[in-house]
């Protein structure tokens, strides 16, 4: 209700409400309710506790400067594990990584001794290390390209990354035994295939953290996770250390060096491993949507050493393409209007799928825009409508390979052929994207992270 007064409205003022109020927050980890009488006092369930002394303000600095606040409403459900799975990572890489560095470094007065016994003219060891330091700078920008097939497809290329650091750390704990003069060729090839595999990496978990803070707390999140890390690799180092002393006795020095990485090695693979099974950090990409047709509606693979053979098959669609092919496609009348409601059209050019992401302005042809538990923001429609293209892409791939296919080209010829292959996948294509990407998310799919080659923009035609 509102009064009416020469100066215009105000609203009139609500009844007071009767009885206790109750207010609960979350502060830090614990839950703290407050509850307010109709007098004004204030009584709240942390008022009866001892005032904490220094010891107990201490643990919760240390605890407060490790874990983000309100944990673990302010992270995702698999900040937890794959944290506890990395930190033991971080722990056995630098317990075999100090046991190669200091095999590296013992080995590096005989390698500079056997390069000066060569002669050789222009070869010396400002030449030398110049090259060991620049090889690997060169690699890592030239591998750029990797960035994005790494991020299309993040978890056997995580894995595949942290493989070759390990494998690098192990050869280099052995350079001490081995022949000095295999030194600085060793250790310049081990320095660029980390070059790609540093690059490899950063692009494939570039998502990984900012998806885990939910409450727009990435910097609070990235700075206790780099001091999670901090203090295991510590404790890792000093480890790796003393089981060097105490191999070297019986060992030797080289011998001790190289067992405690390769126990190092072994130990943070199998951690890198479960981490990335705890994650959820399975993109949409081809790979998996055709895992997802062929199966039906199953989850990502969980088996990270069967993901590492998907490095060895690239993807074949384009899921949005230049519109040239299809437009000198003769059936582009008849695909024009059977694509009209769809946000792309699909032809078949050089015996392949070819899609083209389309905007027709004479029909409403684009996904409406999605709503909870999907992603919500206006450029997901966009992602959505290449899921959709990319499904139709895989179904005509399969037809395509059919003897049904070359009966049909056989009898009819090839463009009517195609045209009735496209036809007949179209039929079998999800029309609402909207419930398929709910069912691929209730399987464990990362429905926000959509990764297909191509450009997702869209032509327009008029």
């Amino acid at each position: 209700m509102r009064i009416q007064t020469a100066n215009g409205s105000i609203p009139t003022p609500l009844p007071k409400p009767p009885g206790e109020v109750e207010v609960t927050e979350q502060f830090g980890k614990e839950t703290v309710t407050y509850q307010r009488d109709d007098q004004g006092h204030v009584v709240g369930s942390q008022d009866s506790q001892p005032v904490p002394g220094w010891l107990d303000r201490t643990k919760d600095r240390a605890w407060s400067s490790l874990v983000p606040d309100n944990l673990p409403n302010s992270v995702s459900p698999d900040y937890v594990p794959t944290r506890q799975w990395q930190l033991a990572r971080d722990f056995f890489g630098t317990f075999a990584a100090t046991s190669s560095l200091a095999a590296v470094t013992t080995a590096i007065g005989p390698a500079n001794t056997a390069l000066a016994a060569m002669g050789i003219a222009a070869l010396n060891l400002a030449n030398v290390t110049w090259l060991k330091q620049r090889l690997p700078q060169i690699t890592q920008f030239a591998s750029t390209g990797l960035a994005t097939v790494s991020e299309r497809n993040p978890k056997p290329w995580m894995l595949a990354s942290d493989l070759i650091l390990q494998a690098s750390m192990v050869a280099e704990a052995a350079t001490c035994l081995l022949p000095a003069g295999t030194y600085y060729p060793l250790l310049t090839g081990l320095a660029m295939a980390q070059a790609v595999g540093t690059v490899a990496n950063s692009s494939a978990s570039a998502s990984l953290t900012p998806r885990q803070a939910r409450q727009n707390n990435l910097g609070e999140v990235t700075t206790k996770n780099s001091n999670q890390s901090t203090l295991v690799s510590i404790a890792g180092a000093t480890a790796g250390l003393a089981a060097v002393g105490a191999l070297t006795g019986p060992l030797g020095f080289g011998h001790a060096a190289l067992v405690v990485s390769s126990l190092g090695a072994l130990a943070g693979t199998y951690c890198k491993i479960k981490r990335l099974q705890v994650a959820e950090y399975d993109p949409i990409n081809e790979k998996g949507l055709r895992r997802v047709i062929e199966r039906g509606m199953v989850g990502p693979e969980r088996n990270q050493l069967k993901l590492l053979l998907d490095l060895v098959r690239s993807d074949k669609l384009v899921v949005g393409n230049r519109p040239r092919p299809l437009l000198q496609d003769p059936n582009f009348p008849a695909l024009r209007q059977l694509f009209m409601q769809r946000p792309y059209m699909l032809t078949v050019h050089q015996g392949a799928p070819y899609i083209v992401m389309k905007d027709e302005q004479a029909a409403q042809d684009q996904i409406p825009q999605a709503s909870a538990p999907l992603p919500t923001n206006a450029s997901y429609t966009e992602r959505m409508a290449q899921v959709q293209a990319a499904y139709h892409g895989i179904l005509l791939e399969k037809f395509l390979s059919g003897e049904e296919y070359a009966q049909s080209v056989r009898d009819k010829g090839l463009s009517a052929a195609n045209l009735e292959a496209i036809q007949r996948t179209y039929q079998e294509t999800p029309a609402d994207m909207h419930e398929f990407l709910k069912d691929l998310q209730s399987q464990g799919w990362s429905v926000d992270m959509v990764r297909f080659r191509g450009d997702a923009k869209p032509v327009k035609i008029r």
